[in-house]
């Protein structure tokens, strides 16, 4: 299945070269975009991982073995939005700075370092 996955993203990554082509008149500055999409297999598999662990794991204070579904949830869409804001900003500073929005950066770097 991971490989499918990795296919997928792959084949993306490559369909997302002729945008890059188009905001950097080059394929030398396609790093972030490759870098972005491939990434993204490894998420989904650190992602499967965990949940097939936290099925072993008793966090109910009902006693049933099972953690209240909204806490999941909470923690899914953590996940999710960490992710992003780890693997994104490389690929939209690269299209940010080529003039593909604006020439300022959509996610200040600086900011997220104050962050951690």
């Amino acid at each position: 299945m991971i490989a499918q996955i990795a296919a997928a993203f792959f084949v993306s990554a490559v369909v997302h070269l002729g945008g890059d082509y188009a905001i950097h008149r080059s394929f030398g500055k396609s790093g972030p975009t490759f870098q972005f999409f491939l990434l993204q297999p490894a998420a989904i598999l650190i992602e499967e991982i965990a949940i097939r662990a936290a099925r072993w794991v008793p966090l109910s204070t009902r006693g049933r073995g099972q953690a209240p579904r909204m806490m999941w949830r909470a923690v899914g869409y953590l996940w999710v939005v960490s992710w992003f804001v780890w693997c994104a900003p490389p690929w939209l500073d690269a299209i940010s700075l080529a003039g593909g929005t604006t020439r300022t950066r959509l996610i200040s770097l600086k900011m997220l370092e104050r962050l951690a």
